[in-house]
C-alpha cells in the first residue's frame, strides 16, 4: 500500500503503515518514518507546582509568577499565560482523548479538540504528542499546552499573579 501511494506521487493525510520495526504516517505533502517502540514517557501526571514536564513525549515548563498590567497577555508562540487564582494546583496534564473541548480564548462557544487538530492543521504525529490540561473535576479541558487556553483561564484586572506554560525543545 505505501508502494501504491508513493508511486502515485501524493500523499494522504492521516494514512498510517506499520513494520517490523518502524512505523510510518502520511501528512498532506510527506510520508514520516518513526522508530517502533518510541517511549513517549508518560501518558498522564499530576503537575503540582513550578517545573519542567514530560508527557507524551511533549516537555514543558510551568512557572508561576506576579502579573503586572504593563506585561503583555500576548505571548510568543509556544507559551501560554492563565490567571494563577484560575488554575490551581494541582491540575493533570495527559494525552488528548476524544471527545475532549474546550471554549477557545476571545471564543463564546465550545470547540473540540479534534476539530481545533484540523483548524492547526495538526499531523498524526502532532496529534499523538498533544497535551491537554485538565482540572480537577472539570469536564471541559484547561488548555492544550502551546497552543490555547480555556477563555476562562484569561487574564484581567483582578489576576495578580499568572501561570506560564511554556513548551521546550
Amino acid at each position: 500500500a505505501m508502494t501504491r501511494l508513493i508511486g502515485e506521487g501524493g500523499t494522504v493525510s492521516g494514512r498510517q503503515f506499520a513494520g517490523a520495526a518502524c512505523r510510518a504516517y502520511t501528512t498532506s505533502s510527506s510520508l514520516v518514518f518513526c522508530e517502533d517502540g518510541e517511549d513517549d514517557g508518560p501518558r498522564s501526571i499530576m503537575v503540582c507546582g513550578d517545573g519542567e514536564y514530560e508527557v507524551c513525549g511533549t516537555r514543558f515548563s510551568v512557572t508561576t509568577l506576579p502579573w503586572s498590567e504593563i506585561m503583555n497577555p500576548k505571548q510568543p508562540a509556544g507559551v501560554l499565560i492563565a490567571d494563577a487564582s484560575k488554575l490551581d494546583y494541582p491540575f493533570e496534564a495527559r494525552e488528548w482523548r476524544e471527545g475532549d473541548w474546550l471554549v477557545p480564548l476571545g471564543m463564546r462557544g465550545r470547540k473540540k479538540l479534534s476539530d481545533l487538530f484540523v483548524d492547526l492543521k495538526f499531523s498524526l504525529e502532532d496529534k499523538r504528542r498533544a497535551v491537554v490540561l485538565q482540572r480537577e473535576g472539570e469536564e471541559k479541558s484547561a488548555a492544550l499546552v502551546g497552543q490555547r487556553i480555556d477563555d476562562s483561564l484569561k487574564v484581567g484586572p483582578s489576576t495578580r499573579s499568572v501561570i506560564r506554560i511554556s513548551l521546550l525543545k
